[in-house]
């Protein structure tokens, strides 16, 4: 169907094809003017909702600029105060902080945070860090971290314990030749004499003063000398040592000190009832005797002593008898019909006819102790366990007395 010119149709008409339109005038739309399509294909004009309309124009508002009327519209933030973020947004000096990803905080809240891990924005005294060595050399920082490194050196260490550097001599690992100012032999020279060192020339002149007069070597109250030994002339020569409390020695030969002088009592007699108890005569070697009444038996003690050993020596073989001897004492102020009382005993086998036996009072006793108090009457005795033949005995006692009051 064709038509030409102005064609105005009631009815309603469908096109199996495509439409065009041709010769268009151009013109403003109408709000709401727009051409669709429903879900028929039926060419629809689109509705005007009354709650909405074409954007006329864009303001911006506070802390924005920018906007416009026409065209593509750009907006710009700038100037935002605390005052356009929202309350929960924002965390400010009098509130507590939030560890999350959705708030943020002032400046102020920030100083509070930090100064709560203990950082202070306060000043310090310290405006900078110097060490100096001995050297001369100085390392110093005046800013940020003043890291130093303190390292020791062959024969030095360095420990450090909390704020306490300690430097400290490494045992073993010190050089003497490498020392600073170290002069070889300056002190001790055995090769020449020479002002200020030691040398045995030099040797008659020690411990003198400026007048010649021997000076005294004085250790004080609290601290006493230690020496472990001292050598007089070369090193082969003779050695002064000490080897136990109160004893020193002479190349190692003990030094009998007025507290230990040794006295020794030879006694000899004849017996053929030694399984009885028989007193020893320290006076007259042949006046032994059973009773303690004989005047030649005891000796006083002029100072507070010991007995330390006793020797046998018999002219038959007695080596498989037990031998007891006692050593008795009657203190002063006893009377001698009193007689005396046993101290200490010792026992042990009896010899043959040619060896000395030996019976050690300073340990091991059967009983009692080896004492003796100044002015005791001082007995011993020696008894067999059993029989024997007709022998003569040989004794030789060994006493320590105590002279450092004489």
């Amino acid at each position: 169907m064709k038509f030409f010119g102005q064609n105005i149709q009631d009815f309603i008409s469908r096109f199996r094809n495509d439409v065009f339109l041709e010769s268009i005038s151009s013109g403003t739309i109408a709000s709401g003017g727009h051409l669709g399509l429903d879900s028929n294909n039926k060419i629809v004009k689109a509705a005007v909702s009354s709650s909405s309309g074409d954007i006329e124009g864009v303001t911006a508002g506070t802390g924005l600029s920018g906007g416009g009327t026409t065209g593509t519209v750009t907006l710009n933030v700038s100037g935002l105060t605390i005052s356009e973020f929202a309350g929960a947004s924002l965390t400010t000096s009098s509130e507590s902080f939030a560890d999350n990803d959705t708030t943020l905080m002032t400046s102020a809240a920030i100083n509070d945070r930090i100064e709560s891990f203990g950082y202070t924005t306060n000043d310090g005294d310290i405006t900078g860090v110097r060490l100096t060595g001995g050297d001369g050399n100085v390392a110093s920082a005046s800013s940020g971290s003043a890291d130093f490194t303190l390292t020791g050196t062959s024969g030095v260490d360095t420990t450090v314990s909390g704020t306490t550097i300690t430097f400290r001599a490494v045992n073993g690992e010190i050089d003497h030749d490498s020392l600073q100012n170290f002069v070889a032999a300056e002190h001790v020279d055995w090769a020449s004499a020479s002002a200020g060192t030691i040398h045995s020339t030099n040797i008659p002149t020690l411990n003198q003063d400026t007048t010649g007069a021997a000076g005294t070597l004085t250790a004080s109250t609290s601290n006493a000398l230690g020496i472990g030994s001292i050598e007089l002339g070369h090193a082969s020569d003779t050695t002064i040592a000490r080897s136990a409390a109160g004893i020193i020695t002479v190349e190692g030969k003990q030094v009998r000190t007025a507290n230990r002088q040794i006295q020794a009592t030879y006694s000899s007699f004849t017996a053929d009832d030694i399984d009885t108890k028989h007193y020893i005569a320290f006076n007259d070697g042949d006046s032994e005797n059973t009773s303690t009444t004989n005047v030649d038996l005891p000796i006083i003690a002029p100072f507070d002593g010991k007995l330390l050993r006793v020797n046998l020596r018999c002219s038959r073989n007695i080596s498989s008898h037990t031998m007891t001897f006692r050593l008795e004492t009657q203190a002063v102020g006893v009377n001698f019909s009193t007689g005396p009382t046993i101290v200490g005993t010792q026992s042990g086998a009896g010899c043959n006819n040619t060896t000395m036996t030996t019976y050690d009072f300073t340990t091991s006793l059967d009983s009692g102790d080896n004492l003796i108090d100044a002015g005791d009457a001082v007995y011993l005795s020696i008894q067999s366990n059993t029989s024997a033949a007709s022998s003569k005995y040989y004794i030789t006692c060994i006493w320590e007395w105590d002279y450092s009051s004489l």
